[in-house]
């Protein structure tokens, strides 16, 4: 298989994300709103905490699935701009088979650790 397919084959893989999450970030902002217009209907405190749970997650899912997009958006940017694959931080080649799993990825592991350390988030595949 040639580079150029290489590149057009993960284009394609990266595309087809990038809609799904736009699909899913489309349904799960809509189940918010209808959740959140069920507020004016709701009969007492305990239903409230329900339905402010419900559209609690439906936000913070949306929410993760517009980071990824965001990632993705940026993966296709690295790949035009002929620098996907290189670490964003060190420069390095990031390992295949980190890419195979997570191609939106813009660090090395241990550069993402790092990162991930020193904000304090969570571990994640990006």
């Amino acid at each position: 298989m040639s580079a150029l397919s290489d590149t057009d084959a993960l284009r394609q893989r990266i595309e087809a994300r990038l809609e799904a999450l736009r699909d899913e970030i489309d349904a799960k902002l809509g189940d918010a709103v209808d959740v959140t217009q069920a507020l004016e209907h709701v009969g007492d405190n305990g239903d409230q905490s329900v339905v402010d749970d419900a559209a609690t997650a439906d936000f913070a899912d949306a929410r993760r699935d517009l980071d990824e997009y965001h990632a993705g958006r940026a993966a296709l940017k690295r790949l035009d701009a002929g620098t996907y694959g290189a670490c964003e931080t060190c420069g390095e080649d990031i390992p295949r088979e980190r890419l195979a799993a997570s191609p939106f990825a813009a660090r090395c592991i241990a550069c993402q650790t790092r990162a991930e350390h020193d904000s304090g988030m969570r571990p994640t595949s990006m």
